[in-house]
């Protein structure tokens, strides 16, 4: 990709509710910690990577009155129902030439030269997609006016792939790096090595290794 602006995006659901996946295993209050820990890693993360300009958290009002973002951090409410719908009006506002990073908040093992090089690989007139071992989409980079549309939601990955394949947009994907390795199940939280998470999630863990054996992470 040529020299940009990269805005990322960081789409977040209502606290209250993050990390449903994980009811059996952490009590509510656990999961809205673990969720907020994973999601100030990844602001981190950005904030780090000299590739991002700047830093935009997408989520519902009552966010704002359970927690707080880093400063220089900019919120903006849900315009849409959908997460895709919030997406794409949050798109709408950056400038055309400039690109877009939307990436997910519960992705712990973030790593600043990863992120650099997902966006220094996305084609000109392209997206780069990272690909979860689930079929997801944690991340995509795009040029905007590259026209594209988000589908995130269950095997996103698939979705947005054949969508660029029968558009004719190029892409590259990503299915190794620390953009892939994202937390739903309770198998992704235990194969977690607290010692490659990012501060507050290592943090969290340490609170919580009582309840749980981390086990070996699955092979893709």
């Amino acid at each position: 990709m040529t020299t940009s602006t990269v805005h990322a995006l960081i789409p977040f659901g209502a606290v209250e509710r993050a990390k449903t996946r994980l009811g059996a295993f952490l009590s509510p209050v656990q999961r809205q910690t673990l969720a907020v820990a994973m999601l100030h890693d990844v602001i981190t993360v950005l904030q780090a990577a000299h590739t991002i300009g700047d830093i935009t958290v997408i989520g519902p009002m009552s966010n704002r009155r359970l927690m707080t973002l880093p400063a220089g951090v900019r919120s903006q409410l849900e315009g849409k129902p959908t997460l895709n719908g919030a997406i794409a009006m949050a798109v709408r506002a950056i400038p055309a030439g400039d690109s877009v990073l939307v990436i997910h908040a519960d992705l712990p093992l973030l790593d600043a030269g990863d992120v650099e090089a997902f966006v220094r690989a996305t084609p000109a007139e392209g997206v780069s997609l990272a690909k979860s071992a689930d079929g997801g989409t944690p991340a995509i980079c795009s040029r905007i006016g590259a026209g594209w549309q988000w589908q995130f939601g269950p095997r996103s990955f698939y979705l947005h792939r054949d969508s660029a394949s029968k558009s004719n947009v190029p892409f590259v994907v990503d299915d190794s790096s620390s953009l892939t390795n994202d937390v739903d199940t309770p198998e992704d939280l235990t194969g977690l090595d607290a010692s490659k998470c990012g501060k507050q999630t290592a943090a969290f863990l340490a609170t919580v290794k009582r309840t749980y054996t981390p086990k070996p992470r699955r092979p893709e």
